[in-house]
């Protein structure tokens, strides 16, 4: 997460370092993030790459917005999962769960 605090009606950036510990692999690449609240929207919660070389890392992010009216103190919980462009996932990779509190 980037920035010191978060409140209602700013935007949130959510960056995560993708690491290929596999072969080359050039299926589009990316992340998938999911909001817990209804009210924390995104403009596009999916990020891709082209490709990844064999051993690559890099930071890959996407950005979601809060609500001018959701609740201060109401915690969030985003969800991150590698995934293949056309794929729902990708098998054996582990979630994971990050949240975030509205402050006042």
């Amino acid at each position: 997460l980037q920035g010191p605090t978060w409140q209602p009606g700013e935007g949130l950036a959510i960056e995560v370092l993708v690491t290929n510990d596999g072969p080359d692999y050039f299926d589009y690449p990316g992340i998938r993030v999911t909001s817990s609240h209804p009210g924390v929207t995104d403009a596009s919660a999916e990020n891709w790459f082209f490709g990844m070389f064999a051993g690559q890392s890099e930071p890959l992010g996407v950005a979601f917005q809060a609500s001018a009216d959701a609740a201060p103190g109401t915690v969030v919980t985003f969800t991150v999962e590698v995934a293949s462009l056309g794929l729902m996932g990708c098998e054996g990779v582990a979630t994971l769960d990050v949240a975030a509190t509205l402050e006042p």
